[in-house]
């Protein structure tokens, strides 16, 4: 059973753009019971884009929210590899295992080309992968080749200057 004095104060709030929600907390109808009562209200113009506008808010404000979550969760993952890792003796890690896994995850993998192909933008994964690399197998130097990509935007020079020092 409606209160009257309650449902005419709801009816106007709804009636001026507010949400459920905030007809909830300004007049502790539960918001079921706030549902129920105004769902069939039509709404002015004016009230539907104050309603817009809340939940365009409320997307933008959840988005950042969440955002800011899986920034803090990857942080937390990051600090717990980085830890495990602190405590890992590198000698006791067998360079050709890393050097495979790294290339099973990186690497190029056409059976037909007799090359090594890694294929990475991480200047330190670089490295590491090269060091490895040439610290685990009998290799000729002279073979080795490198293929930067490069966009108009980047400075050719800077690029391959700092990629020759990567390599």
């Amino acid at each position: 059973m409606r209160q009257k004095g309650l449902f005419k104060k709801a009816l106007v709030l709804r009636k001026r753009g507010f949400s459920f929600r905030e007809i909830h907390e300004k007049t502790g109808i539960a918001k079921s019971t706030t549902s129920l009562w105004l769902r069939d209200i039509d709404l002015s113009k004016k009230a539907k884009k104050r309603i817009n506008n809340l939940r365009i808010r409320g997307r933008k404000k959840a988005a950042e929210t969440n955002k800011k979550k899986r920034e803090i969760e990857s942080r937390v993952i990051s600090e717990k590899v980085e830890s495990y890792f602190d405590k890992i003796s590198y000698p006791l890690v067998d360079p050709q295992i890393a050097c495979a896994l790294l290339y099973w995850c990186e690497g190029s993998k056409h059976k037909a080309n007799a090359t090594v192909s890694f294929i990475n933008a991480d200047p330190e994964m670089i490295k590491y992968f090269l060091y490895v690399f040439r610290n685990s197998f009998n290799l000729n130097e002279k073979k080795f080749r490198a293929l930067v990509h490069l966009h108009e935007y980047h400075d050719v020079k800077k690029q391959l200057k700092f990629w020759s020092d990567i390599t």
